[in-house]
């Protein structure tokens, strides 16, 4: 992967397009709004840029960690769901971070030792009330990821809940 962040978003991006067209070989994924996961980021996701926090780092904690900032403070803080590239091996991960409500565009990292401003992070901000919706729906399993909810047959990928409900936007 190229070293400058800008490089390091088109890598994102290049290898989230590469997913898509390996799941495009899957027989029946062109009956679906996306493709995939990926896809979905591709089309409805925004660029964040790092910024360093004072929340305490939980490695593996991330969808978690930021499932309870966002519901329980939603004034403040807003999950994202996406994919972001490790600060440690180079590798693109489907990855989860809050945004503070008051600076879009901003990723809060919650569980990655090392992150730095050359992270590259491509994400969806999501609802809160989308967000408790999935998680309760999850039951027993105590799931916290919304984007690739197998639980309830992908919702979003598939189009039974548009993407475009569930968007967190800035008040006005």
């Amino acid at each position: 992967m190229k070293r400058d962040r800008t490089g390091m978003i088109d890598d994102l991006r290049t290898f989230l397009r590469n997913m898509v067209t390996i799941h495009r070989t899957i027989p029946g994924a062109d009956e679906r709004r996306f493709i995939c996961i990926e896809d979905l980021v591709l089309r409805h996701g925004q660029e964040f840029s790092w910024r360093q926090n004072k929340h305490p780092l939980e490695p593996q904690q991330c969808f978690t960690r930021a499932y309870r900032l966002a519901t329980r403070y939603p004034h403040k803080w807003v999950y994202v769901e996406g994919y972001a590239v490790s600060p440690t091996i180079p590798l693109a991960i489907h990855h989860a971070w809050v945004q503070p409500a008051s600076a879009p565009g901003i990723a809060v990292e919650l569980a990655w030792r090392g992150a730095n401003a050359a992270v590259p992070y491509l994400g969806v901000p999501i609802r809160p009330e989308y967000l408790r919706s999935v998680y309760r729906a999850s039951g027993r399993l105590r799931l916290y990821n919304v984007l690739d909810a197998y639980w309830l047959h992908h919702p979003l990928v598939t189009g039974k809940t548009p993407v475009e409900d569930v968007l967190w936007r800035p008040a006005r």
